[in-house]
C-alpha cells in the first residue's frame, strides 16, 4: 500500500492535469497528449482521430442560470463525454 506521502503527491500530480469541475483532462494534459500522438504516428501506422467541441451560446445559461447551472451542465457533459469514449481515450 503507497504511504500517505506518496498518495499525496499522486493527488497533486492528478489535479496538476485535470479539471477540478469535471474530472476531464485540462489543457495542460490534453496538449500532452496531442504532443504523444504526433510523435506516436510519425514512427508507427496508427490513426488518430480529434473531436473538437462548442457549447453553442454557453455564456447565455451563465448569465440566465448563473455559474452554477453552467457548473451543472459541464459536469453533465462531461459525464455523458466519459461514457461514450473508453479508458484510453482522452
Amino acid at each position: 500500500m503507497p504511504s500517505s506521502k506518496k498518495l499525496a503527491e499522486q493527488n497533486l500530480e492528478h489535479l496538476a492535469v485535470h479539471d477540478h469541475l469535471t474530472g476531464l483532462g485540462n489543457r495542460e494534459y490534453f496538449e500532452g497528449q496531442i504532443s504523444k500522438a504526433l510523435q506516436l504516428s510519425a514512427s508507427d501506422d496508427a490513426e488518430y482521430a480529434l473531436m473538437s467541441l462548442d457549447l453553442d451560446q454557453f455564456k447565455i445559461i451563465n448569465d440566465t442560470c448563473g455559474h452554477v447551472a453552467g457548473d451543472d451542465l459541464l459536469k453533465q457533459v462531461s459525464l455523458v463525454l466519459l461514457r461514450q469514449t473508453k479508458d484510453k481515450d482522452t
